[in-house]
């Protein structure tokens, strides 16, 4: 009976150093490198996208595509004869094509984008949950074990428990393990259901965004085609084409320059991919982030076989668990 008590004693002190020291390692470095700030910001930026979109709609609004008119009449010769003397008047009218076809299109655009990103809160709600209630149960059922897994070291390590008592102590520490890991599953595939649901979200997001990029060269597009056909009218004038020619493109400029202020208040409210996809991408990664420790923790946990209190309470540090309530307390206050 003593070499028996001896044996598990040693696999013990071992199993407890080895796993305690790399447990304890990892934890230490997640703990430090721990900021979840941006991840604030990300999730505020992206809560507040509906009316960030609604506040380039008013942008729009109150642009004006046109169309415009010019008139204006000139004189010429008509025949060779005259020797440069203008004998004629041509009176004329030019009406410019309005563009509010492409004013209506961006709002609809935008509009389309509030819609989507309207929707973050129902795509984040998987992430959320985890935070405001699987990771808090997680917790608790970690101190939980802790604290029977120490009962259970104490069985193990008593000269009066029997071998019967240990075995029956060292088989509710693999128990207290099996359920942990258990556990672990469990939230790591709700961590993937909001990864998969986030990336939904990014898609639809950048599909609504994309719409916005393709306006630009409806523009040009009609543009290009409007001058092509003035210019086979103008063929016919006498006069004044080249002064069309540059009332048109005048007009060409006054209709790209307020596109241009649509486009500058969407990126300074934010309402560009290159924002939404840094936003979208930063909550992504610290998900994914969570999940690889999940992973991790599994794996110490299956490497260890039996290991004691002490290390399961390291665990509880790679959850950090105070900055990821602090994170569930603000998802909460801003997801109602």
């Amino acid at each position: 009976m003593s070499k028996t008590r001896t044996g598990i004693g040693r696999r013990i002190l071992f199993v407890t150093c080895a796993a305690a020291l790399a447990l304890s390692a990892v934890a230490r470095t997640a703990s430090a490198q721990e900021d979840l700030s941006p991840v604030k910001t990300a999730i505020t930026q992206l809560k507040q996208l509906p009316a960030s979109a609604q506040r380039v709609v008013d942008v729009i609004r109150a642009q004006n595509f046109g169309p415009s008119r010019i008139e204006g009449s000139c004189d010429y010769g008509a025949d060779w004869y005259t020797l440069g003397i203008n004998t004629h008047t041509l009176r004329w009218a030019w009406n410019f094509p309005g563009f509010d076809w492409m004013k209506a299109a961006l709002e609809q655009y935008y509009n389309d984008v509030a819609s989507v990103s309207g929707q973050f809160d129902a795509h984040f709600a998987p992430v959320k949950n985890w935070l405001s209630t699987a990771m808090p149960q997680f917790v608790t059922h970690l101190d939980a074990a802790a604290k029977d897994m120490q009962a259970s070291e104490q069985m193990i390590s008593s000269r009066s428990s029997s071998a019967e008592q240990r075995a029956e102590a060292a088989s509710a520490i693999q128990a207290r393990f099996a359920e942990l890991g258990t556990r672990l599953d469990e939230g790591s595939d709700q961590l993937r259901v909001g990864v998969a649901n986030l990336s939904r979200f990014n898609n639809q997001l950048n599909t609504a965004l994309g719409q916005i990029n393709g306006a630009r060269q409806q523009m040009e597009a009609r543009f290009a085609a409007d001058t092509d056909e003035m210019n086979q009218e103008l063929t016919a004038f006498r006069c004044d084409a080249g002064y069309i020619r540059g009332k048109n493109d005048e007009y060409k400029a006054q209709v790209r320059a307020q596109f241009d202020r649509v486009v500058a208040a969407a990126e300074e409210y934010g309402v560009v991919s290159a924002e939404t996809d840094r936003a979208v991408s930063l909550i992504l990664g610290t998900v994914e982030n969570l999940r690889s420790r999940y992973r991790g923790i599994k794996q110490n946990l299956q490497a260890a076989k039996i290991t004691p209190a002490g290390a399961v309470q390291e665990l509880r540090l790679q959850v950090a668990i105070n900055t990821w309530q602090d994170l569930a307390n603000f998802a909460r206050q801003q997801l109602q």
